[in-house]
């Protein structure tokens, strides 16, 4: 089962559903680039209860709202994201840019 903050002891990735920026994939080359995350959350609520999901965002309000949403199914890459233009979440320097990597690994590792 996944704990919040990072993956659960003895899974990895490859054991959650992943959590994409676009709910809908489509062939359309410019997809939304802000999705109304009640869409993330109706499609999750459709899932098994024993379903986890690996969740990669880009601000807290997103990490806070699935991960109450859905205690202990959420796994993260833990990472501090205070709030301010070009902080945390929305850093880009060297160990934002690693962490980055990570997620994009994970979500590469999950079944969907």
């Amino acid at each position: 089962m996944a704990q919040q903050g990072r993956l659960a002891a003895g899974t990895t990735a490859a054991d959650h559903h992943a959590i994409t920026p676009n709910p809908n994939p489509s062939p359309n080359p410019n997809p939304n680039p802000n999705p109304n995350p009640n869409q993330f959350v109706e499609r999750m609520k459709r899932e098994p209860p024993g379903t986890s999901f690996y969740l990669a965002a880009d601000g807290q309000a997103s990490y806070d709202g699935l991960l109450a949403a859905f205690p202990g199914r959420v796994a993260i890459t833990a990472r501090d994201c205070p709030s301010g233009q070009g902080a945390g979440c929305e850093a880009r320097d060297a160990a934002s840019v690693r962490t980055a990597l990570v997620d994009m690994l994970n979500l590469a590792r999950t079944r969907r």
